[in-house]
């Protein structure tokens, strides 16, 4: 899926993200699949990370971009949020995040966290109040 189009007609070109985000981020870069609902394709990988690596990995990133596929479009109850383009899931190593496209495939990457620092010290922060305020409650 190098270069595709959409349903509105534009077109997706996943070696164009590729190289922007290897200019942009350098070695923070680390990888990039596609995700299609029938496998994922590997479109960069960095060279510290194997390429069986990243497809262990996989499965386990499938099962978030499955529960976005279906929570894509904007529900009667919530019309006022819209529809879901991106998101971003913050694991202990590094940051994904999905960009989900309108043929109903998503372009996931993933980065250091000096990529997105200040994201990633807003979950550190949240979770460190969450679990201090676990342990002074007991």
């Amino acid at each position: 899926m190098v270069s595709s189009g959409d349903s509105n007609g534009h077109s997706t070109d996943v070696g164009a993200l590729v190289e922007h985000l290897r200019k942009r981020f350098g070695d923070s870069f680390r990888s990039c699949v596609v995700y299609d609902g029938s496998g994922a394709t590997l479109h960069f990988a960095r060279d510290d990370i194997s390429e069986a690596a990243v497809h262990s990995r996989v499965e386990r990133i499938n099962a978030l971009y499955e529960a976005e596929r279906v929570a894509r479009a904007p529900t009667e109850d919530d019309p006022e949020f819209g529809p879901l383009h991106a998101s971003t899931h913050v694991f202990g190593e590094a940051l994904v995040v999905h960009l989900l496209l309108p043929d109903g495939s998503a372009v996931g990457v993933s980065m250091d966290h000096l990529v997105g620092s200040r994201l990633s010290s807003f979950v550190k922060e949240c979770l460190d109040v969450l679990r201090t305020g676990d342990r002074q409650s007991s």
